[in-house]
């Protein structure tokens, strides 16, 4: 990979270099703590900025500023969440701040599987709405081929009698066969 590019001109390689991420092969004790959806965007504008044009510079600030507030709004909104699901006692030191030695990483993961277990709930409303939308479907499709509201109508006691008219759907015991 890196030797098909030996040969290229500097600038080529910079414009070619945007879309080489870096990999890091090195592995952290604790979970790492990963970029927001603003702070990602943020970088990948810095690193890509030389490379636009004066008029897009200005539209992809506006857009990583927008992803930035959306990212601060989003956190607001999970810190008066976990203030409210914990008392409003979140962060106070003492015995009711992080309950019973509680690590922010727990905490992560507590709303993280809040999160996920309010996604299989929105999941499970819609399965069971799409189930009563297909029996309603059945139950319709049933009543179409209903025929409870009909009358029956009677064979002519006549046809039974034989005779040269005799209906298609009837024949005579003695032409009956297997084979």
């Amino acid at each position: 990979d890196y030797e098909a590019m030996a040969g290229m001109r500097p600038s080529t390689l910079e414009h070619i270099g945007v879309f080489k991420d870096p990999i890091d092969f090195r592995l952290s004790s604790k979970v790492p703590k990963s970029d927001d959806l603003g702070t990602a965007a943020a970088r990948k504008f810095e690193g890509a900025s030389d490379l636009m044009s004066p008029e897009d510079i200005v539209l992809a600030k506006g857009i990583v500023e927008s992803m930035q507030r959306m990212t601060e709004q989003e956190r607001q909104r999970e810190k008066e969440a976990a203030e409210a699901e914990n008392g409003g006692t979140l962060g106070k030191k003492g015995t009711g701040g992080i309950r019973g030695g509680e690590t922010e990483g727990e905490r992560g993961l507590e709303t993280e599987q809040q999160r996920e277990q309010e996604q299989e709930r929105q999941q499970e409303v819609e399965e069971e709405g799409e189930r009563e939308q297909e029996i309603q479907i059945e139950k319709f499709v049933d009543l179409m081929h209903c025929r409870d509201n009909e009358e029956p109508e009677s064979w002519n006691i006549k046809t039974l009698a034989g005779g040269a008219d005799l209906p298609t759907q009837f024949f005579h015991a003695r032409d009956f066969r297997l084979w």
